[in-house]
């Protein structure tokens, strides 16, 4: 009898350690598999621009519509027409975004801008510094990838952003005007 017990006992203990075994292995493989999916796609720079030193804003769009501000100290004025008040908040917003644009796709030595829209873009957005000046260009979506195609300045080189990048920088004056909230008179009952 003491022999069974000792037996049970032995074929207890070793399916304990296959168990064991077996959640370690699982452990590894849901790790790997993790990192596998963590693994960090390239990232390339389209755009890397110190805000504060942008001194004016173009903004052309295909149909024709086009807006120019420009930087006077710490405020901006639209060149359009400079009675419309400009939301500095927003501007800046604009500023960040499109000042630090990346993408996951970049296509180098493109040659025929046409098929990606690029011979006739979508959206110009320049930003003029005090010594130097970008043209970020947008031209397709490409709606299997869920992307716009763009290009900066003339540089044979074609990246892709997003839809909420694309939004950031597809502005229009009133995007920019500043909304004055109005008083109203409120009224408490007793």
């Amino acid at each position: 009898m003491n022999s069974k017990r000792r037996n049970r006992l032995l074929i207890l203990c070793l399916c304990l350690v296959v168990m064991v075994g077996c959640l370690l292995a699982a452990e590894m493989l849901e790790a790997q598999r993790e990192a596998e999916d963590t693994a960090e796609t390239p990232t390339y720079t389209i755009t890397n621009i110190t805000p504060d030193e942008i001194v004016e804003i173009g903004i052309i769009r295909k149909e024709g519509e086009s807006l120019n501000l420009k930087k006077e100290v710490e405020a901006w004025r639209c060149l359009e027409d400079s009675l419309i008040k400009l939301d500095t908040d927003t501007i800046n917003s604009f500023l960040e975004d499109a000042s630090s644009l990346i993408s996951d796709t970049k296509i180098e030595d493109v040659n025929d801008l046409e098929q990606y829209g690029l011979e006739e873009p979508y959206l110009n957005v320049t930003l003029q510094l005090e010594n130097n000046m970008y043209v970020i260009k947008v031209g397709n979506y490409n709606s299997v990838i869920s992307a716009y195609y763009v290009q900066i300045g003339d540089e044979p080189v074609v990246y892709t952003i997003t839809s909420t990048q694309y939004y950031q920088l597809n502005k229009a004056l009133e995007d920019f005007e500043l909304i004055e909230e109005t008083d109203s008179e409120v009224t408490v009952t007793e």
